[in-house]
C-alpha cells in the first residue's frame, strides 16, 4: 500500500560570498568578546588563542576584533603586552595556515598560542623585573591559551559535521562545552537589572544536556557551566547548583521536557536558597525560572533539529550491519511467501475436498509443482544476496539521526537501514506498529533534514505488531499516471486487472493482467495473477522469481486450464531506465518527441507451461517523453491510429489519452468488442 507524503521544500543555501561575510563579522565580534575575560584578575589567553585557531583568512579579523577589545581597556603595560600576543599569533596564523597540512596545524596551533604567550610574558620579567608571582601566572596563562587554541581547533574542525548536521564525536562535544564555558566567561558579566541572559544561557545548555546525554552528561555540563559562570562572579555555589541540577534533570528526562524543567527548578532553588543572602537572591531565581520556561515552552522541532548532534556516532562493524540488512531483506520475502503459501495451501485443500476428481498423473504434476517450490525459493534467496552483496555502503551515523527523529513523533524503531547502492539512496524503517495519526509532511521534513536528501513517498507495509517503511531518495524523474478500462462483459466485471507501486529501490512499476477470456473467470486469473505477482516484487523478489511463483500458483489453481498474461513495466526514476517485461502480453508504445517505438516479441502466457520467461527489452526514458501501455484487448489492426494518437497527442492528462486509445481498440469492431481493454498512459515529467 502506498502512502502518499507532501514534501515541503527548503530555502536555498547561502550563497558563498554571503557565507563569508557573515564568517568575517562572526570572528571580529568573537575575537572582541574574548579580549574582555580576564582570569586571576590579570591573565586574558582567550582572544589569542581564538586568533590562533581561526582559519588563516579570518584571522586579521578575529585578532581586529581582539584589538578593540583591548584597546577599549586601555591598561598600559597589559594591554600593550595583548595586542603584541594577539599580532604575533595572527602573524603565524596567517603565513602557516596554507602551508601546513591538518595533522600539523592541530599541533602547531596550540604551540603558536602558548609561546607567543609566554615569550611576552618572558619580556615583561625582564623590563620589570623577575616577580615569582607574575611569573606563576604568565606560565599559568600560556598553558591556558595553548589548551584553549586546541579547543577552538577541534571547533573549526567540526564545522562542517555541523553544516551537514552530523553527530559530533565525544572529543568534538567535548570542544564544544569548553568552548561554550570559554564565551560565557566572556560575557557573564553583562548584566541586565542585575540579571544575567548567559547564565540563564548555561542553565538551558544544562537542561538540553539532560535530554539528550542524559544524567552524566548533563552533571558535566552543569559542572562546565557552573565553574565558567563563578570564575567572575560573586556566586560560586553556581557550580554545583548546574550539577546536581543537571544531574536530577537527566534522570527525569524519560518522563518529558516538563518534568526535566521541573526537577532542575526545584534543585537549582534549593541551593540557591542555602547560599544567598536578600541582596542577591532574585537574579539567580530569575535566570534559572526563564531558562526552565524557554525549555519547555520551545516547539518539537526546535530539539529534533538540533538533537542529531547529540545522537552518538559509535559505528557498528561492517559484517554486523550487513547481516541486519540481509536479515531485514529476508523477512521482506519472508512475509511475501508466507502469503503465497496460504494462498496454494488453500488450493490443496479444495483439490483434497474432490478426491473422485483426482488421478495420477494430476499427483505427479503437484508433486512437480512442489520441487519448482523449491527452486524458485533458492533463486529467490540468491536474489536477496546478490543485492546485499552489490555495491552498498551503510551510513550509521544518519541511521542514529532517523532514529531520534522518529522517537520524537512516538515511534519506536526496532531496526534502521541507511543505505547507498549505485548512487541511490534508502531508508528502511522496522517499528513498533504505528498507532494514531501522524503529520506525514512534518515526518518527511525532519526526516528529509537528519539524512541530507529529499525522500519520495514512503512505502508502508503494516504487520500484526509491526510497520515497515521504506525511504527511498526522491528521484530525478517524475510520471503522471492515467487508466482507462472497458469491460466487453455488459460493463459488470473486468477480465483485466492493473497494479502500480513503488517497489523497494524506489523503482516505479506498472503491472497489468489479462485473465484469458471476459467475465469473472477472466477477472479471477487476472487479479489473482497481478496480486502475487505484485505482492512478491514488493517483497523483494526480482521480476524472474515472482514469475515462476506466480506461474505455479496459477497452474495449481484448478484443473480446468487458467491463463493470464503479464505485462510490466519497471521505471528507474533516478536514471530514467525502462525496463519491459512481458509474458504473453500485447505492445507497449513510447513517443519520444515525434517517433513512436514499439515494444514486445511472441512470449507464452502463465499457467500453461512449468517453465516460463519473460521477454525483456530496455529503452531509457527523458522528460516528455510518453509511455502507452495495453492489454490485447487493442488489437494489432488498432495499433497504426493508436501510434498516430500518440505523436499529436498534447501531453497534459494522461488519463485523457488512455480513454482515446480505449475509444479507439472499442470502434475497430463497430462497437462490439469481445475483449477487455485496458490503457494505461505515463507521462515522463
Amino acid at each position: 500500500m502506498i502512502k502518499s507524503v507532501d514534501i515541503k521544500r527548503r530555502a536555498p543555501a547561502i550563497s558563498f560570498e554571503r557565507e563569508k561575510a557573515i564568517g568575517f563579522a562572526l570572528s571580529f565580534c568573537s575575537g572582541f568578546m574574548l579580549s574582555l575575560a580576564r582570569l586571576f584578575g590579570a591573565a586574558s589567553p582567550f582572544a589569542a588563542a581564538f586568533a590562533a585557531a581561526v582559519p588563516g583568512t579570518y584571522s586579521p579579523f578575529a585578532a581586529a576584533g581582539a584589538v578593540f577589545g583591548f584597546l577599549v581597556r586601555l591598561d598600559g603595560a597589559w594591554s600593550a603586552r595583548q595586542l603584541a600576543v594577539v599580532t604575533a599569533v595572527t602573524a603565524v596564523n596567517f603565513v602557516t595556515d596554507k602551508y601546513t597540512k591538518l595533522h600539523r596545524r592541530a599541533i602547531l596551533i596550540p604551540l603558536n598560542a602558548g609561546i607567543c604567550m609566554l615569550l611576552t610574558g618572558l619580556t615583561v620579567l625582564a623590563a620589570q623585573g623577575f616577580n615569582i608571582d607574575a611569573a606563576v601566572v604568565y606560565i599559568c596563562e600560556s598553558v591556558i591559551a595553548a589548551a584553549s587554541a586546541a579547543f577552538f581547533n577541534e571547533l573549526f574542525l567540526s564545522k562542517n559535521l555541523l553544516i551537514k548536521r552530523e553527530p559530533l564525536s565525544q572529543k568534538q562535544l567535548t570542544a564544544l562545552l569548553v568552548c561554550a564555558c570559554i564565551f560565557l566567561i566572556s560575557l557573564e558579566n553583562i548584566e541586565l537589572y542585575s540579571l544575567s541572559p548567559f547564565r540563564a544561557a548555561a542553565v538551558f545548555c544544562v537542561l538540553c544536556a539532560a535530554k539528550w546525554i542524559g544524567a552524566s552528561g548533563a552533571g558535566i555540563c552543569g559542572g562546565a557551566m557552573g565553574f565558567a559562570m563563578s570564575i567572575g562572579s560573586s556566586l560560586p555555589f553556581l557550580g554545583s547548583a548546574y550539577t546536581f541540577g543537571g544531574i536530577l534533570a537527566g534522570l527525569f528526562a524519560p518522563l518529558g521536557r516538563f518534568a526535566q524543567a521541573l526537577a532542575f527548578a526545584v534543585c537549582n532553588g534549593v541551593v540557591v536558597l542555602m547560599n544567598t543572602g536578600e541582596q542577591n537572591l532574585l537574579p539567580p531565581l530569575f535566570e534559572t525560572l526563564l531558562a526552565v520556561t524557554a525549555f519547555v515552552m520551545l516547539p518539537q522541532k526546535f530539539f529534533s533539529f538540533l538533537s542529531v548532534y547529540f545522537t552518538g556516532r559509535q559505528k557498528l562493524p561492517e559484517f554486523e550491519t550487513m547481516k541486519r540488512a540481509l536479515l531485514l531483506r529476508l523477512d521482506g520475502v519472508r512475509g511475501g511467501l508466507d502469503e503465497v503459501a496460504d494462498a496454494v495451501d488453500r488450493i490443496a485443500k479444495r483439490l483434497d475436498e474432490n478426491t473422485e476428481q483426482k488421478n495420477n498423473a494430476q499427483h505427479s504434476e503437484v508433486k512437480q509443482l512442489v520441487r519448482d517450490q523449491f527452486s524458485v525459493l533458492a533463486m529467490a534467496l540468491g536474489d536477496v544476496s546478490q543485492l546485499v552483496c552489490e555495491e552498498t555502503r551503510f551510513d550509521t551515523s544518519a541511521a542514529a539521526r532517523v532514529a531520534c527523529v522518529l522517537e520524537s513523533y512516538g515511534i519506536s524503531p526496532k531496526e534502521i537501514i541507511c543505505s547507498e547502492t549505485c548512487g541511490i539512496s534508502r531508508i528502511e524503517v522496522r517499528a513498533e506498529k504505528i498507532k494514531g495519526k501522524l503529520s506525514r509532511s512534518a515526518l518527511i521534513n525532519d526526516m528529509e533534514t537528519a539524512c541530507g536528501y529529499k525522500l519520495s513517498s514512503p512505502t508502508v507495509r503494516e504487520e500484526k505488531n509491526e510497520t515497515m517503511m521504506t525511504f527511498v531518495k526522491k528521484p530525478r524523474l517524475n510520471l503522471r499516471i492515467g487508466k482507462a478500462q472497458f469491460s466487453a462483459n455488459d460493463g459488470t466485471m473486468c477480465g483485466d486487472s492493473c497494479d502500480l507501486f513503488l517497489d523497494k529501490n524506489g523503482n516505479q512499476i506498472i503491472v497489468i493482467s489479462d485473465g484469458m477470456g471476459t467475465g469473472p473467470h477472466a477477472a479471477v486469473d487476472g487479479a489473482v495473477a497481478a496480486w502475487l505477482f505484485g505482492k512478491l516484487l514488493v517483497a523483494g523478489l526480482n521480476f524472474d522469481s515472482s514469475l515462476r511463483l506466480a506461474n505455479s500458483a496459477l497452474i495449481v489453481k484448478s484443473e480446468d486450464e487458467s491463463l493470464a498474461t503479464i505485462d510490466a513495466v519497471k521505471i528507474d526514476l533516478h536514471t530514467g531506465t525502462a525496463e519491459f517485461f512481458k509474458a504473453g502480453a500485447s505492445n507497449s508504445f513510447l513517443c519520444k518527441g515525434k517517433k513512436v517505438y514499439s515494444f514486445g516479441k511472441p512470449s507464452m502466457p502463465l499457467g500453461i507451461l512449468r517453465e516460463i520467461e519473460f521477454n525483456k527489452e530496455k529503452t531509457t526514458l527523458d522528460k516528455g517523453d510518453v509511455l502507452l501501455m495495453m492489454s490485447d484487448g487493442v488489437g494489432t489492426a488498432a495499433y497504426s491510429l493508436v501510434a498516430e494518437e500518440l505523436r499529436s497527442f498534447n501531453k497534459k492528462d494522461p488519463t485523457a489519452l488512455a480513454e482515446r486509445v480505449v475509444e479507439i481498440a472499442k470502434s475497430g469492431n463497430k462497437g462490439k468488442h469481445t475483449d477487455d481493454i485496458t490503457a494505461i498512459a505515463v507521462i515522463v515529467g
